[in-house]
């Protein structure tokens, strides 16, 4: 960058953020023309923000904001320390990436290792039990859950429907509205219910990446030896600290 004062890298950054007036813009022109250096330097912080945005990683345009114009605290900054600044922050980022999205995946199979609907009840046709009665399971064991879901909400009598309801929404990965009813049937007075529920809701927050709360979760079952907690330990010993 020889040669370029402190208003050549302010009409340098103003065209690439586009934020030039008409009398910068037109000094701008004027000084592509008549500099050499002028014009390499504009075309080489073109090129790595028009790289940025090609990666889709446009929101790391502020990170190199100090490596590509400070004209207030540094006159001259090599090109070599521009696309050093550049390389490095890309090489980051994509790691970065790379990593949540691997562990994310990770936590997505250990759920599917882990999770299974909660298993409908013996059925029996004209039975006068609401809940071993064959059609309100029909389409829970057909594995159609998004109308299984309307079956146990207009059925809300059997006691274990949230169970059911909370299965059906992990299936259909709409994990927060499991994650609610989870929440709630986890207080239930009945023990099974509850300590089943926590099971779930633990699967949940996994499914969902929260992993602070889904450990908290298997902690407890763990502790208490709760209903799947030799279950809940094998998730935890993967998960590890």
């Amino acid at each position: 960058m020889n040669n370029l004062s402190d208003n050549d890298l302010k009409l340098i950054e103003g065209k690439v953020d586009e934020t030039l007036n008409e009398n910068d813009s037109a000094q701008f022109t004027q000084r592509l023309n008549e500099s050499d250096s002028f014009k390499e330097e504009f075309e080489l912080q073109k090129a790595v923000i028009d790289t940025l945005i090609k990666s889709n990683q446009r929101d790391l345009k502020d990170e190199l904001s100090s490596y590509l114009v400070e004209p207030r605290q540094v006159k001259k900054i090599k090109t070599s320390q521009l696309l050093a600044a550049a390389v490095s922050i890309l090489i980051i980022s994509v790691f970065a990436y790379t990593i949540n999205s691997n562990s994310s995946s990770n936590h997505a199979e250990l759920f599917q290792e882990h999770f299974e609907v909660y298993p409908a009840p013996p059925v029996t046709r004209g039975s006068k039990n609401l809940e071993t009665r064959v059609e309100i399971f029909e389409e829970y064991r057909n594995k159609n859950f998004a109308k299984a879901i309307k079956v146990f909400e207009s059925t809300n009598i059997i006691e274990k429907s949230p169970l059911y309801k909370a299965s059906c929404h992990l299936k259909l990965n709409e994990t927060l509205k499991a994650i609610s009813i989870l929440e709630i049937a986890s207080s239930s007075e009945d023990k099974s219910i509850s300590q089943t529920a926590e099971w779930y809701l633990g699967l949940a927050f996994l499914k969902n990446n929260q992993l602070k709360k889904c450990k908290e979760v298997l902690n407890k079952i763990v502790l208490n030896e709760q209903l799947f907690h030799k279950e809940a330990e094998l998730i935890l010993g993967e998960l590890g600290d």
